[in-house]
């Protein structure tokens, strides 16, 4: 058997047909852009995640850089976030003339090291961006705190984690503002790039619709220079038919992990780091195995899919290196990185294709 560590063909044939209906009318319309599906989407999901104002963009990288962009964010300030975030958490600080300040990943969750972001803060730093990573919430009460504190604002990359949540509210609703990736892997995804911008603010939301609408403060009167990025009507009304089963497919990929959690309690298989008072929806299934490269081999060699999230931790990536980073800058990232491993969780996997990944892990631990 062959076991995919994401098939999207699945979720995309159970609503296809009429997604394509929608797309029909959309097209004969003329109405690509900033129509009614758009902003029934922004609606609902600033309804979904308990906020005021949801804007749909192009992309996720789109979403980080608009929101730097809003705070006034440019050369000579800082932006802090954790070295074993995704490198699209950096390129838009690098974007807009900033530099990335990185920090270790937390000891508890995959967050910021709460102490070393106490310490790397000065008054230079300009905004902390914390990354939701795997859809295990970060511990954000204690980012808070450490926000109110010190004046900066806090930025949550909630891009792997739609629809998880911390006593009861959702990521993406707790920092100044939330971004959000809704790219085709995703939970909550497109089926081509998209994001979205979530916030309470109104002035900060007002000022990044005219940063996304190249600065228009009316018809062709441009008051500030801004950028071009807006979802479109095609990519809203899929995402419209992923938002009604979000929370029935999150916790699909949730029974699934609890299941190999069990299944493997009696084995030298590390589960993934839990948030203490956050509901995980797992984008990725992780597992920690000290000899990860041989487990992996077996499992290619059975067809199991799996992966890595992320294997090079930001520091050590060449794109990277003029910042002179050592390899041992950031132990806990980089152990995290050299011992990951993703077992398949998504929510169409097959009862069949549960079992027979179980079993292969087991076999594979017996030899």
């Amino acid at each position: 058997m062959k076991v995919p560590l994401l098939d999207l063909t699945r979720f995309n044939k159970e609503i296809a047909e009429e997604w394509l209906v929608q797309v029909r009318g959309i097209i004969l319309s003329g109405r690509l852009l900033n129509g009614p599906y758009k902003k029934d989407f922004e609606e609902k999901f600033s309804q979904y995640l308990g906020v005021k104002h949801c804007l749909g963009v192009a992309s996720g990288t789109d979403a980080i850089f608009l929101s730097l962009k809003a705070f006034d964010i440019g050369h000579g300030d800082e932006v802090i976030t954790h070295a074993n975030a995704f490198i699209a958490d950096i390129e838009p600080i690098m974007a807009i003339g900033a530099t990335p300040v990185l920090v270790d990943k937390s000891e508890n969750d995959y967050g910021p090291d709460l102490e070393q972001l106490k310490k790397a803060i000065n008054k230079k730093t300009k905004a902390i961006l914390v990354v939701h990573l795997l859809g295990v919430p970060s511990a954000m009460e204690e980012i808070l705190k450490v926000s109110e504190e010190s004046g900066v604002p806090v930025i949550e990359d909630a891009s792997q984690a739609q629809g998880a949540s911390i006593n009861g509210k959702k990521v993406g609703s707790l920092g100044k503002i939330g971004v959000f990736s809704l790219g085709p892997v995703k939970n909550l995804r497109a089926v081509g790039d998209a994001g979205a911008i979530t916030t309470d603010d109104s002035n900060l939301y007002s000022k990044i619709v005219q940063l996304a609408h190249h600065g228009e403060k009316s018809k062709y009167l441009h008051t500030i220079y801004g950028w071009n990025s807006r979802l479109d009507e095609i990519q809203a009304a899929w995402l419209l038919f992923g938002l009604k089963v979000l929370d029935e497919r999150n916790k699909r990929r949730v029974d699934i992990y609890k299941r190999y959690k069990e299944a493997f309690k009696d084995l030298p298989l590390v589960p993934m780091s839990e948030s203490i008072n956050g509901e995980s929806v797992y984008h990725q299934g992780i597992f920690y195995a000290n000899n990860r490269e041989a487990f992996k081999k077996y499992l290619d060699e059975k067809e199991i899919g799996n992966g890595s999230y992320y294997p090079y931790p930001l520091h050590t990536q060449e794109a990277w290196s003029h910042a002179k980073l050592p390899a041992g800058s950031f132990p806990r990232a980089e152990q995290y990185s050299k011992d990951n491993i993703a077992l398949p969780v998504f929510a169409e996997l097959t009862e069949e294709e549960i079992e027979y990944t179980i079993s292969v892990v087991k076999d594979f631990f017996k030899q």
